[in-house]
């Protein structure tokens, strides 16, 4: 009796590991979205008042997406080799939004003061509304999946019984 009560509770916990490993994947695309909004505000910033390069101002930027720092870390050994085409990976990202971030990477430093204070207004309302969106399906389907994970798990608990 003990090892079928054992089974049911061990489904159970693998259920909502699983849909905690499904919420994280939520977080994890709001918390990039998020990333990129301050690279950018730091980045407008920048543009502003000091006058860096953009490599310079990334090196001191600290990321709170690993996604996101790898990304940054791969543009700057671009814009340092200056040799081909930039190559970013994408991740997790979706192709859309992979393209839009391969867009936002390559216009960087390509234009004057004003062209890129625009250019950087128009890129920060996109990932703005991603991040919104992302944010959104993080809260309503994160709590969901951890929910249907542990009533996955013990539905499948039981039926081993």
């Amino acid at each position: 009796m003990s090892v079928k009560i054992f089974i049911v509770f061990l489904c159970a916990a693998v259920g909502t590991g699983l849909g905690f490993w499904l919420s994280r994947m939520y977080q994890r695309t709001s918390k990039y979205y998020l990333s990129v909004c301050e690279l950018i505000s730091e980045l407008k910033r920048n543009i502003a008042c000091r006058r860096d390069s953009v490599a310079s101002v990334m090196k001191g930027f600290k990321s709170n997406s690993e996604r996101l720092a790898a990304q940054i870390s791969e543009y700057i050994a671009f814009v340092s080799t200056k040799d081909g085409d930039l190559k970013l990976s994408r991740g997790f990202l979706s192709a859309s939004a992979f393209s839009d971030v391969n867009g936002f990477f390559c216009s960087l430093g390509a234009m004057d003061q004003d062209s890129q204070t625009n250019d950087l207004d128009m890129y920060y309302k996109k990932f703005e509304a991603d991040y919104n969106a992302a944010t959104e399906k993080s809260k309503k389907y994160g709590p969901l999946a951890i929910k249907l994970g542990f009533l996955f798990g013990l539905c499948l608990g039981i039926l081993f019984l």
